[in-house]
């Protein structure tokens, strides 16, 4: 390539040298070396690589307002992606940005942006029709723990509800797809585990949903009210603006908390017999010869 270079005139050298620029580009883009923000991950420098994360969502934010066509990843060959194509690529590029923010801003201790993040990057993830729906549902279940950890029930149900959900298109889609048994075997183990694992989150959700029902009437020092039977109208303004997922078609099975906790022994009891009947269930699969510390 230098001897080509060398033997041109002057004049023609820059277009020479701009495609040699580009397709050491290109090598280094297929290399799949690192962007500055996963190698400053990488090397653990948290808020450095914060600082180029951020800089990349706000890029994207503000190349989508400006209202301009889709980026041209290879110049030389534009008709070589559709702009829907190159729009995909872009926010697909967006949706890791989310990812990489929940994943530093939680180990920042930042626990509240990292959740928002981790919400954003799922809502996003639902945009892809090849979204592994069993990572997605498992991830949904690990941000439900974060919301039931600040008593946010709603939101921690709907999360649930949604994990629920997803592992039920990937069961369907698995007795459909006529895979070959050992595989089919090995996928409907991992499924039944993370069944499970859902099914001991459920049970924990009403668990502590329970504590807090108690601190709370402890704390208020009040009389147990007759009754506090909530209609559906009041259930479903409850989990007004909790709807994180609005893709999937959702629609609540299992009680709601009370948006003022439990307070009477029938909501209690309700809740109680919910979360030990999910508890039961996922105990049938982690045995205690095996699994001492799941069961």
């Amino acid at each position: 390539m230098t001897a080509c270079i060398l033997s041109v005139t002057s004049q023609s050298k820059r277009p020479v040298l701009a495609a040699l620029d580009y397709h050491r580009g290109l090598i280094f883009i297929n290399t799949e070396e690192r962007s500055a923000g996963e190698k400053a991950l990488v090397a653990r420098e948290h808020k450095r690589a914060t600082g180029y994360l951020e800089e990349s969502e706000g890029l994207y934010h503000v190349y989508k307002g400006a209202g301009r066509g889709p980026p041209i990843p290879d110049a030389f060959n534009p008709e070589e992606m559709s702009d829907e194509d190159r729009w995909k690529m872009i926010d697909n590029l967006h949706t890791h940005t989310l990812f990489y923010l929940a994943q530093v801003y939680g180990l920042l201790q930042l626990k509240d942006k990292s959740a928002e993040y981790c919400r954003m990057t799922l809502k996003r993830q639902l945009l892809n029709k090849d979204v592994n729906k069993v990572t997605w549902a498992t991830d949904c279940m690990n941000l439900s723990q974060y919301y039931a950890s600040i008593a946010a029930f709603p939101q921690a149900h709907h999360c649930l509800t949604a994990a629920e959900e997803m592992l039920a298109k990937e069961s369907a889609s698995r007795d459909a797809g006529g895979a070959e048994e050992e595989g089919l075997q090995r996928t409907q183990a991992e499924l039944a585990y993370v069944y499970a694992y859902l099914r001991w989150l459920w049970g924990n959700f009403y668990l502590e949903a329970l504590k807090v029902s108690v601190e709370r009437y402890v704390e208020t020092d009040s009389e147990v009210p007759e009754s506090t039977e909530l209609g559906e109208d009041l259930l479903a303004n409850q989990l007004a603006g909790t709807n994180f997922f609005d893709q999937l078609d959702l629609s609540p099975k299992r009680p709601q908390v009370p948006s003022q906790y439990a307070q009477s022994y029938e909501e209690a009891q309700r809740l109680f017999l919910e979360g030990l009947s999910c508890l039961e269930r996922a105990k049938k699969f982690f045995p205690i010869d095996g699994f001492v510390s799941d069961h």
